[in-house]
C-alpha cells in the first residue's frame, strides 16, 4: 500500500498513527466494491477496465484522488469520458471540478455546449443551478470559445446532433 500511495505511506510509516501501530488500515467510508477495485490497482499496478465499469467509476475516481493514486484517477476519468451522456454530464462536471479531473472537466464542458438542450432538461442541470452556480460561468464562457475538441466529444456519446 505504502509503495503506491503517498497517503497510505504516511499512514503506515509515521510512528504516531493508529495504522503504523496496528499494521492495519481501516477504510470505513467507501463501498466495498470500490475498495476492492482500488486495492486491485494498488497490488497489481493495473486498472481493470471491466472492474471500473462494474463499480461506479465516479466513486473510484474519488477514492483515487483521496489516496493520491494518479494513474487510477486518470483511468477513471477516461471511463467517465467514454460514458458521458446528457443524463450524467452535469454530475461529471461537478465531479471534475471538485476533484481536479482536468480531462473529464474539458469533455463535460464540451458535451454540455454541444448538447445544451438535452443537458439543460436533465436533473443534473437543476443541481448545477442550485448548488454549483460558479460552473454556469465556465459553461457560458465556453460558448465564446466553442468546443475545444468537438470530434472527441461526439465520439463519446449516442446523443443526436442538434
Amino acid at each position: 500500500l505504502a509503495a503506491r500511495s503517498p497517503v497510505f505511506n504516511a499512514m503506515l510509516m509515521h510512528e504516531d498513527t493508529n495504522e503504523s501501530k496496528t499494521g492495519m488500515v481501516v477504510i470505513e467510508d467507501m463501498e466495498a466494491d470500490v475498495a476492492v477495485e482500488m486495492l486491485n490497482y494498488i497490488y497489481s499496478g493495473r486498472c481493470n477496465k471491466s472492474g471500473v465499469c462494474e463499480v461506479a467509476a465516479d466513486l473510484l475516481l474519488i477514492a483515487a484522488d483521496r489516496y493520491r493514486l494518479e494513474e487510477l484517477k486518470l483511468h477513471c476519468e477516461s471511463v467517465l469520458v467514454e460514458q458521458i451522456s446528457s443524463d450524467n454530464a452535469c454530475h461529471n462536471l461537478v465531479l471534475a471540478d471538485m476533484y481536479r479531473a482536468v480531462t473529464l472537466r474539458k469533455h463535460a464542458l464540451n458535451f454540455i455546449m454541444q448538447f445544451t438542450k438535452a443537458v439543460t432538461s436533465s436533473t443534473g442541470w437543476s443541481s448545477i443551478l442550485k448548488s454549483h452556480a460558479h460552473l454556469i460561468t465556465d459553461i457560458v464562457n465556453g460558448f465564446d470559445k466553442g468546443p475545444t475538441t468537438s470530434s472527441s466529444v461526439s465520439s463519446c456519446s449516442d446523443e443526436p446532433m442538434t
